[in-house]
């Protein structure tokens, strides 16, 4: 054998150390005298071929890693294996192309939202609401004739006296369904309603009539839905409801303090009311009825008040608690408030 043993006892401990190429082991076995056989050879070829030779960094975090850690090794099951990204092309977050959205490798066409054209009259009425969605206190002045001057032209155009009819509401809506803006809406409203506007009856007749008569019909069919996880959406839609009745009653006491509401209306709006939750008090499971009739009381005796009102007020603020079984202490301290406050302002 020409080779020595000093020389395999070496080439076994740079096999392990996995830092010495081939030349190295060459040059070991012309320093030892020794000739490598050439089935030898060929197997530190093909170890060289396999190793790789790690830097000293490396070598350190590999010793990091052999130490103990206090903490639970990850585990992988027969089931998972980690896909190997050698060759595939970056992963895109959303699905995008080349292999997205369900890991098949399947491409995804994607095609943009297309909206709708309105055309006609629609789109005429959608930019009429625009403009008045774009009111404020400070720019009402300025833009008042050219919003008024918008409407009399779009409701000219159109020649059916029921469609026109259809939108002259949409419009008024519009104005009497935000009670944050209602001092803005009433400057138009009140320029819709002068004579010298051409559908003029129509747009006071709609709040006049049909509005009243809708909102208390509405408030005399009054079922409350009272929250809870059987119907959360009938509670929401309820609430709804609600705030699109206190919006109207807001707008009401606002229109009579301007005189293009009819006081007359409001007062007998407000009585009607007041003696509804007088008859409701003493029937059962109407709580919730009452103290929602007594907010749009308190909005409407804001705008107009007489005597019948405010004795009824007063007689409510008397009634006790316990003698009634629908009648709540927050309906009773809303009317003792109400009490003190035109008492104070009728002196």
């Amino acid at each position: 054998m020409l080779v020595s043993a000093d020389f395999f006892s070496n080439m076994s401990a740079l096999c392990i150390a996995h830092r010495y190429t081939l030349e190295d082991f060459k040059q070991i076995s012309a320093d030892s005298n020794s000739v490598l056989p050439e089935d030898v050879l060929e197997t530190l070829r093909l170890i060289e071929s396999q190793i790789i030779i790690p830097s000293e960094d490396e070598q350190h975090a590999t010793v990091l890693q052999q130490q103990p850690l206090n903490r639970r090794p990850p585990q992988q099951t027969a089931h998972f294996t980690r896909p190997s990204r050698r060759g595939q092309p970056p992963h895109r977050r959303g699905g995008g192309g080349g292999g997205g959205g369900g890991g098949n490798g399947a491409a995804i066409d994607f095609h943009a939202t297309k909206r709708a054209e309105v055309a006609g009259v629609d789109k005429q009425f959608n930019d009429i609401r625009s403009m008045i969605n774009k009111l404020s206190s400070k720019t009402v002045e300025a833009q008042k004739p050219l919003v008024i001057d918008a409407i009399a032209n779009f409701l000219f155009g159109i020649d059916d006296d029921d469609v026109r009819l259809q939108f002259a509401r949409r419009i008024t809506d519009i104005l009497v369904s935000n009670p944050f803006l209602v001092h803005v809406y009433l400057d138009i409203y009140t320029d819709l309603c002068l004579p010298e506007f051409p559908y003029s009856a129509d747009i006071s007749n709609l709040v006049d009539t049909v509005f009243t008569t809708e909102y208390m019909t509405s408030l005399r069919q009054l079922q409350a839905v009272v929250e809870s996880g059987d119907d959360y959406d009938a509670f929401c839609e309820y609430n709804k409801r609600n705030d699109a009745r206190k919006a109207k009653a807001t707008f009401f006491a606002e229109a009579t303090k301007r005189g293009v509401f009819p006081s007359r209306h409001l007062g007998a709006m407000t009585e009607e009311l007041l003696e509804l939750v007088t008859k409701a008090m003493d029937q059962d499971g109407r709580v919730h009825e009452i103290e929602e009739i007594t907010e749009n009381i308190a909005l409407l005796v804001a705008g107009f008040t007489n005597p019948a009102i405010r004795q009824g007020m007063r007689d409510l603020s008397q009634k006790k608690v316990k003698e009634h079984p629908s009648w709540s202490s927050r309906a009773l301290f809303k009317y003792m408030d109400l009490t003190k406050v035109y008492a104070a302002g009728s002196k």
